[in-house]
């Protein structure tokens, strides 16, 4: 955990990049307000113990800082599924990635690039696709056709061929 101020807001994402880089899993900035009233930026990052040299150096070299708090955790992982859904759009053919929670609960997320791409091609908006193919892994049907803003499109689960 870094507490950061005179920060320039722009460079934000270059940071991210440089951290995940460096080593780190993920890494937030969060704003909030600091002593004196100063707008500050908290910044936060996940990584393993055998990454933090690199990530350190990072971020005295790239964004400077007077100290940095180290936070131990502990990180619960779920166990989840990743499915894949043969989708088929007026002749065009995706493949999108699925992840759902092994056990309990109806949580389920499409992959955001994965969509990203037929929406690219097609034209879909991304929400409508999301919603479209994570309740059809929810219905748990092999096979759904719709018309889905006036494109045809056929949605399979893996292993079953159009």
């Amino acid at each position: 955990m870094v507490n950061l101020d005179d920060l320039n807001l722009e460079l934000l994402p270059a940071y991210i990049e440089g951290l995940l880089r460096s080593g780190a899993k993920n890494a937030y900035f969060v704003n909030g307000i600091t002593k004196k009233g100063r707008l500050g930026v908290l910044l936060l990052v996940d990584l393993e113990d055998e990454r933090k040299e690199e990530v350190i150096n990072f971020i005295l070299s790239e964004i400077g800082t007077i100290g940095i708090r180290i936070l131990k955790d502990e990180h619960i992982s779920f166990t989840y599924l990743t499915d894949v859904i043969l989708i088929e759009i007026n002749g065009a053919k995706f493949r999108v990635k699925v992840k759902r929670r092994k056990k309990g609960g109806t949580w389920v997320k499409a992959e955001f690039d994965d969509l990203k791409r037929i929406w690219e091609m097609e034209g879909i908006p991304i929400a409508a696709l999301k919603s479209l193919v994570e309740a059809f892994v929810l219905m748990e049907k092999s096979e759904l056709s719709v018309n889905l803003c006036g494109k045809s499109v056929r949605l399979k689960r893996e292993g079953s061929s159009f």
